[in-house]
């Protein structure tokens, strides 16, 4: 137990308890009276933010109440340390807060005073919840202060830092500027790089010159602009190894010789790179502390074609050029943020055009393959509960569509990723053990990365992206296809649910069908109409009849006599057991409507209490047709249809015998 509670006797704790309890029975008189408060304490906030802060005031006051009556003093208070610092996240104020907690507090009080009003020990509950609630509130505002204190805290590092961002940015344009007209007029690589060539050709001899970049990401080092002998040359990019120019990049430190190169070179440590140089100078171009590239000048008749004014000059031009090189390459690397973001825009936009699964993975793959300039992309859908797969699309760089591996493999790097719900990057997979039994199809694989679809915490399936040669990945790479794949999993979510839900109510409308067929069937049998003699229909009616029943039978019978066109209707009250006003004031409308019709209605099945009832409701039964049983009835019928003419009848003439029984 906290330090703080240890300042409550344990008679007092006990009470607390007792109260805890008392107070869960009052809570559906509270809550209403908390949520009236905080909407007055809370009105100038906005509307949803409103909500939240009343739904997380009385959760809290819950919590406190449930922790009291459960014995868990400690635990209530600090129920009161998190209320605090998650009010102060919210941005709540002090004096908020703090009237919000008095009112609770009153509240309390005044429930106290109600169920303890004739206990002789209302004095000592008072103190308890006081003594209680005092340190309750002293909790929270404490740590409502340390949290907004520490949010402050963040705000102002967060300030420092946007300041020293900016301060650094405006040195940069400061540098920019001294760099001169030459180098600040463009922003386009290839023309910053022809720039540098010639401001430094105006200063010294650039006859054999070479501009190098490095590209930390992948090690390796690019030659964009080379000249030998006067003349424009183009060589390949190549890994970083002990040439000169990796020493430059490495050590960032420039580098002057003049003559005797083997055994310099030898001292350093450098392989020999092309053909021996009389005089070599190089300087490597440095922003931030890292490399990005290095300018390099030979001779290879002179030993002394370079010296150190020609080492402190270039060293000059290498700093002016760097962060014109760095402002290039941040330009470059927008515009190319802004086509994938473009290109992802343009996804999104597809994705959440269709619910269609095919559609959205071929969406999904065709952008992998373009962002990424991958060779393959594979898509599989994983069913977590059966821990199976199933292929959603493959397209390949040359047009193809399907499966270009195996399906995953169980210790195959797809099957980790659904597991692992992580994305996993291999750069060189003839050297990973995931690959060391690769089957034949996937010979052509050198290195592949795997990102889940991940959506709500579930593994919906695993985006495979894969080159035939040797790629590494760079972090912008991998955050642009975790950023793909997010996309995807939202999208194919939506159409995994969208799938469901057309199957739910498929068989909702079937169900529907159904229940539809049985009803008319229940309606049929409940009030059935029976043709048993030509033109002679039986109505047997068993059981209650209701207004709603009795307004079925009449419709029921007026169709079957318009349909058959009968002469007789036998209405059979026999099993109804109980003849009430609306069930003779049907029978009345049955007859006066079948009359209309053309027809004659014979009630049947009178039993003497039935009579005596109809009597006593006062019915008037002048005009009807009336039989005590059944064989009355269809007696009455047989005579009635015998006394017409052949063919007179409307539904036909009887000629034969009656019906014996």
């Amino acid at each position: 137990m906290s330090e703080q509670i240890s300042e409550l006797t344990s008679q007092e704790q006990e009470r607390l308890a007792e109260l805890g309890r008392q107070l869960q029975g009052h809570l559906s008189t509270l809550t209403p009276a908390w949520e009236r408060t905080l909407d007055d304490l809370l009105a100038a906030e906005a509307q949803e933010a409103r909500k939240g802060l009343r739904q997380e005031a009385v959760a809290a006051a819950y919590a406190l109440i449930w922790t009291l009556a459960e014995g868990r003093s400690d635990e209530a208070l600090a129920e009161g340390d998190k209320y605090g610092a998650a009010m102060a996240t919210r941005g709540l104020s002090h004096a908020i807060l703090s009237e919000w907690l008095a009112a609770l507090r009153q509240s309390l009080l005044n429930v106290l005073s109600q169920v303890y009003a004739d206990d002789p020990h209302l004095d000592q509950f008072i103190v308890a919840l006081s003594k209680f609630f005092a340190l309750y509130m002293l909790r929270a505002t404490e740590n409502f202060s340390r949290r907004q204190q520490l949010l402050l805290l963040e705000q102002q590092q967060a300030l420092r830092q946007a300041y020293e961002e900016a301060q650094r940015r405006v040195v940069e344009l400061e540098v920019l500027n001294e760099v001169g007209q030459s180098l600040s007029s463009t922003m386009d690589l290839d023309d910053l790089l022809e720039l540098i060539y010639q401001q430094t050709s105006r200063l010294m001899d650039t006859t054999n010159f070479y501009i190098a970049l490095y590209q930390r990401e992948t090690d390796e080092v690019s030659f964009p602009l080379a000249v030998e002998g006067g003349q424009r040359v183009r060589w390949q990019s190549r890994r970083a190894g002990q040439g000169l120019t990796e020493y430059l990049l490495r050590t960032g430190k420039a580098l002057l010789i003049q003559g005797d190169l083997d055994n310099r070179l030898d001292a350093l440590g450098v392989a020999r790179i092309g053909a021996t140089a009389a005089s070599w100078l190089g300087v490597p171009i440095m922003a931030g502390g890292e490399a990005l590239g290095a300018i390099a000048l030979q001779s290879y008749t002179d030993s002394n074609a370079y010296d150190e004014g020609h080492l402190r000059i270039l060293s000059t031009i290498a700093s002016q050029a760097a962060v014109a090189l760095e402002n290039a390459r941040l330009y470059q690397e927008a515009q190319r943020r802004v086509a994938q973001l473009g290109a992802l825009q343009e996804v999104g936009l597809k994705l959440a055009a269709t619910t269609d699964l095919a559609a959205v993975l071929d969406a999904v793959a065709e952008a992998a393959l373009g962002l990424l300039q991958a060779n393959d992309v594979l898509i599989f859908l994983y069913d977590a509960a059966r821990q199976s797969f199933t292929l959603g699309t493959g397209l390949r760089d040359t047009g193809e569509r399907g499966l270009f591996a195996p399906m995953p493999r169980e210790n195959g790097l797809t099957a980790t990723v659904a597991r692992s719900g992580q994305l996993l990057a291999i750069e060189d997979v003839s050297t990973h053990p995931l690959y060391a039994d690769r089957p034949a199809p996937e010979r052509d694989l050198e290195s592949i990365v795997g990102v889940p679809l991940l959506h709500s915490g579930q593994v919906l399936g695993v985006l495979n992206v894969s080159y035939h040669t040797h790629h590494r990945f760079a972090p912008d790479e991998l955050r642009l296809l975790q950023t793909l794949a997010d996309q995807a999993a939202v999208a194919v979510g939506n159409a995994l649910l969208f799938q469901k839900m057309q199957a739910i109510m498929q068989e909702l409308q079937e169900t529907a069908a159904t229940q539809s067929e049985l009803l008319n069937l229940v309606q049929e049998l409940s009030t059935p109409v029976v043709p048993i003699l030509p033109g002679v229909l039986l109505v047997p009616l068993v059981g209650s009849i209701d207004s709603e029943r009795g307004r079925q039978i009449l419709e029921r019978l007026l169709q079957e006599v318009e349909r058959r066109g009968a002469r007789i209707v036998l209405v059979d009250i026999t099993g109804v057991p109980v003849v009430d006003t609306a069930v003779a004031q049907m029978l009345l409308q049955a007859v006066q409507a079948t009359q209309l019709l053309g027809g004659e209605a014979v009630l049947v099945g009178i039993r003497p209490e039935v009579a005596q009832t109809l009597v006593g409701l006062g019915v008037d039964l002048s005009g009807m047709t009336t039989r005590s049983d059944l064989q009355g009835g269809v007696a009455y019928a047989l005579r009635q249809i015998g006394r017409q003419r052949p063919g007179s009848a409307r539904g036909g003439t009887w000629t034969g015998s009656p019906p014996r029984g």
